[in-house]
């Protein structure tokens, strides 16, 4: 049995999906069906210690084996040559790996009995190879679109509306400094309920405001049966201006830029990604209470490498190392609602918030160049929607301060990643499964600010997630405001 599909495009995902099922649990059927001199449940599928990852991919290399070689009693669709077409150096490199898997399992396969494409390695690199030929980048695709989405760094600017400030507003990591550092006492109602902290409501000191921020954040993603081990970095910077309607509501909007870049270990590969977005923000608040919300929008232009390592200890079967290049991108759209209070409980002040956030994220369909082995991927578009909220609660006696916030994930899809080989003139479809997401975490924020001269406040912070599945991430904030 083999299952296929015509044409360029991947657009039925159930079909696909089943296809996947399919490739798992039925390997040595579509080997038995292929090709009679082949023992059920052995070849690449039954390779000892195989993961959920690596199984669908291992049976589509397999199928793909047979058709191209014409081993199930029909004409060859392009026999094995490492420089030949790109379906022959497809053929040659599925040829490589299932010779492998049989000699490594004590049968050499009838159509390479003498063993001259049996690379003569362990099973443990073996894997590590159909791992390495499968779309694993894109689960750092994923993980950079989500984070991207998040727009915290306008979150921060609705805080800062909150306290009052006027004026252009520089900071990091999305915290600017705490309000109570321009030195004026609380008086137990929000800074907007009386006409804010800055002076009266003229020019940029008064119903105009204008910010600029600065981020970084890093951190790191194991190794699973599942996904390649990978660490990250991030830089962002936003910049908007709002209006004061009144000393009750402000309206604003923003436009950011961020730059990511994901590297695998074991030199896999990498992925960068430059994400450019617009918001519009608002915060309205009466007394103690307060309600705020933004809508954001992102373009994401990305770029993969996935270099592809499989090494030979046969001098007639040359390894391969080659790299898959892309460059594909995407779309975001986040919104945020939010409603909170701010407690005076001298010496201190306690603000706990509850939140509301959606983001829906889309990765569009893209194509892989590997010109030398046939092993370039095309990878269907991926839609992932994420429901969530945060309950927090900010401390401080001015200064420091800390900032705890707990995280639930309503819904965070984990879709599967569906692909083909290029070069496959049968265009044989499998997918990979991905990662459940972690459903509960929290971030955690301590920090302190000080007031400087000239109208200038300065601030240091580090926060740290708390929770997270096979995750780190943290960040460090730097920063500094001036008022005008």
């Amino acid at each position: 049995m083999r299952v296929t599909r015509k044409g360029n495009q991947l657009k039925n995902l159930l079909r696909y999906r089943l296809l996947g099922d399919v490739a798992v649990m039925t390997g040595c059927v579509v080997l038995c069906a292929g090709y009679a001199g082949l023992a059920a449940g052995q070849g690449l599928p039954s390779v000892p210690g195989i993961t959920e990852l690596q199984k669908p991919v291992a049976s589509t290399v397999q199928t793909v084996c047979i058709a191209l070689n014409g081993l199930g009693g029909k004409p060859a669709l392009a026999t094995p040559n490492p420089n030949g077409t790109p379906a022959e150096r497809l053929s040659n490199s599925c040829t490589l790996m299932v010779s492998t898997a049989f000699f490594n399992q004590g049968t050499p396969p009838p159509f390479d009995p003498n063993g001259n494409f049996n690379l003569k390695i362990t099973d443990d690199q073996l894997k590590r190879g159909i791992q390495a030929i499968a779309p694993v980048q894109a689960n750092a695709q994923k993980q950079i679109s989500v984070e991207a989405s998040k727009m915290s760094l306008v979150g921060s600017r609705l805080l800062d509306l909150r306290g009052g400030a006027r004026g252009l507003v520089i900071g990091m990591n999305g915290q600017e400094a705490q309000q109570a550092a321009d030195g004026h006492a609380s008086t137990g109602v929000l800074a907007g309920d009386r006409g804010g902290a800055a002076g009266p409501d003229d020019g940029l000191s008064g119903r105009w405001g204008g910010f600029v921020n600065l981020g970084y954040a890093w951190g790191d993603v194991d190794q699973t049966p599942l996904q390649n081990a990978y660490n990250y970095g991030s830089f962002s910077v936003l910049a908007g201006a709002d209006y004061r309607i009144s000393d009750k509501f402000v309206l604003g909007g923003t436009f950011s830029y961020r730059d990511t870049h994901s590297d695998y270990e074991q030199s896999l590969g990498n992925v960068k990604a430059r994400t450019t977005g617009v918001a519009a923000y608002a915060t309205y608040y009466v007394d103690t209470w307060y309600v705020d919300g933004f809508i954001a929008y992102g373009s994401v232009d990305y770029d993969s490498t996935r270099n592809i390592l499989i090494p030979s200890n046969n001098p007639t079967a040359k390894a391969i190392n080659t790299s898959a290049t892309a460059s594909p991108n995407g779309d975001q759209w986040s919104a945020s609602i939010g409603v909170g209070r701010s407690f005076e409980m001298a010496p201190i002040t306690v603000t706990p918030t509850a939140r509301l956030g959606y983001i829906h994220v889309k990765n569009k369909a893209f194509t892989e160049n590997e010109p030398n082995n046939g092993l370039g991927l095309s990878v269907d578009s991926r839609t992932i929607g994420k429901l969530s909220t945060v309950v927090n609660s900010s401390v401080g006696v001015f200064v420091p301060y800390v900032t705890a916030n707990w995280m639930h994930e309503f819904k965070n899809d984990n879709p599967s990643i569906v692909s083909k080989y290029v070069a496959d003139p049968l265009n044989t479809i499998f997918a990979i499964p991905t990662a459940t997401p972690t459903r509960d975490y929290a971030i955690l924020a301590i920090g302190s600010s000080a007031t400087l001269p000239n109208n200038l406040s300065g601030f240091a912070q580090f926060s740290g997630a708390v929770g997270l599945k096979n995750e780190s991430n943290y960040g460090i904030v730097l920063g500094v405001r001036k008022q005008f």
